[in-house]
């Protein structure tokens, strides 16, 4: 059964290009000549699905129908991304996420591990490059420091405990304190919290 997939080409006037395949892995040469890195084994790419240039879709990954994954962006594996949602451009979506429906992810976007973002919303992000690990907050009651996910208030309760069982040094203690304490602040202002978006009523065409 021949199925249809729509890629974004910068050298065409309407920038997207229909593709004809039975199955994934005779778009191969396409993938290749848009430097889309990795397709991971046993992922699902939707029905009118877009994916940018550089993307890497993690294995065992979903990418909804009608969705866009956006250039320079990573797909951590067995997550999922819902229908009819985008995921901007150098966004990176940790591994065992799951990316709710006509949901939209702003560029330069990280979403951390484990992450769950529900149907119908539009997620902001911020990013901190510490010396040690990169701590993550989107706009939920938690933060990502490296592999490590816990609530703002456990944050602040055990930053010392695991900053020592970690090996930082006092100061670097001191620095990711001052992050949980900055994201906290943030959380408490309603400034990144995720907005509901207007869901998109698209019928799925076969």
């Amino acid at each position: 059964m021949t199925k249809t997939k729509t890629l974004w080409l910068q050298d065409v006037a309407t920038g997207w290009k229909i593709f004809e395949y039975e199955k994934l892995t005779d778009l191969k040469a396409d993938f290749e000549t848009r430097k889309i890195e990795i397709i991971g084994c046993n992922s699902i790419i939707g029905y009118n699905a877009g994916i940018g240039d550089n993307a890497r879709i993690g294995y065992n990954s979903t990418i909804g129908y009608n969705s866009t994954i956006g250039e320079n962006s990573t797909i951590g594996y067995n997550s999922r991304i819902g229908e009819n949602s985008t995921i901007g451009y150098n966004s990176t979506i940790g591994y065992n996420s799951r990316i709710g429906d006509n949901s939209r992810i702003g560029y330069n976007s990280t979403i951390g591990d484990n992450s769950r973002i529900g149907d119908n919303l539009n997620i902001k992000s911020v990013c901190f490059s510490g010396t040690y690990h990169s701590v993550f907050y989107w706009g939920e009651d938690l933060i990502q420091i490296g592999c490590e996910s816990k609530s703002i208030q456990e944050w602040i309760d055990l930053h010392e405990l695991i900053g020592k069982e970690s090996e930082y040094k006092s100061e670097q203690i001191a620095e990711y304190k001052s992050y949980i304490d900055l994201i906290d602040l943030m959380h408490k202002s309603g400034a990144l919290k995720p907005t509901e978006r207007t869901p998109i009523d698209n019928k799925r065409q076969h």
